[in-house]
Formats: C-alpha cells, structure tokens, sequence
C-alpha cells in the first residue's frame, strides 16, 4: 500500500479585525482548500479551545474562531494552523480606556473614591452631546 499526503493551501488567509465594541464579539474566519480538515487555533502560542470565551467551528472547508465578550485582553495576535503552516492575524481593541474612563465616572464609586482620596465633598458628572 502507498499513501499520499494530500497538498492543501490556504484559499483564503485570516485578516486583521479591529474593535471598539467591549462586550461584543469578533470572528476570524479562513478556508482551507481542504475539506473537514483539523485546523488548531491559537493567541500568541497558547492553544485555545471552545469554550465560554472561544468559539471554534469549521463547515466544509472554512475555519471560524469567536470570540466573545471582547475586553482589551483580547488583543492581539491568532493564528490558524493545520500541517505547520499558519495563517496568522492581529486583534485590536481600541477604546477600552476610553470604555472604563466612562464607566467609573457613571458608576457609584466615584463620589466615593474622591471623597476618600482627594476629600472632595460633592462631585457633579454631565453627559456631553458627541
């Protein structure tokens, strides 16, 4: 008996996302030229795994990763591996500062933390138009 290797190529690599969006979630998708292969996904070089934070599917010949509940420790780089040969992309997490900045001056820890900190005695916070 002879067996073969089946070549394969990336028909379509993943690309980079970028989001604002904390709490949504973001898919990287690629395509294999191979169908029902077993791709293994990674952020950086830990593997991941479905889960509550992952999602990993694959139809056919196409290869989804998602990834839930966004949060700047989401940034970074994912790849996609199968036979050693990765297709790679970045994740940006824009406005996360920006995120938590407008959730402590909204949340009631604020008044609070001046208080203690700075003994300020009464703080007003208005909404801008923007």
């Amino acid at each position: 008996m002879f067996c073969t290797e089946l070549s394969f190529s990336w028909v379509r690599e993943l690309e980079n996302k970028k989001t604002n969006k904390l709490g949504d979630a973001v898919t990287f998708e690629c395509e294999l030229s191979l169908d029902d292969a077993a791709v293994e996904w990674y952020k950086g070089d830990r593997a991941i795994k479905s889960g509550d934070k992952h999602s990993v599917s694959t139809r056919g010949t196409v290869h989804r990763l998602t990834i839930n509940d966004i949060d700047s420790k989401d940034a970074g780089e994912y790849s996609a591996v199968f036979r050693n040969k990765p297709t790679g992309a970045n994740l940006t997490v824009e406005g996360w500062f920006k995120h938590m900045f407008t959730y402590f001056l909204t949340s009631s820890l604020l008044p609070e933390y001046l208080q203690s900190v700075h003994n300020f005695t009464q703080v007003k916070c208005e909404q801008t138009a923007k």
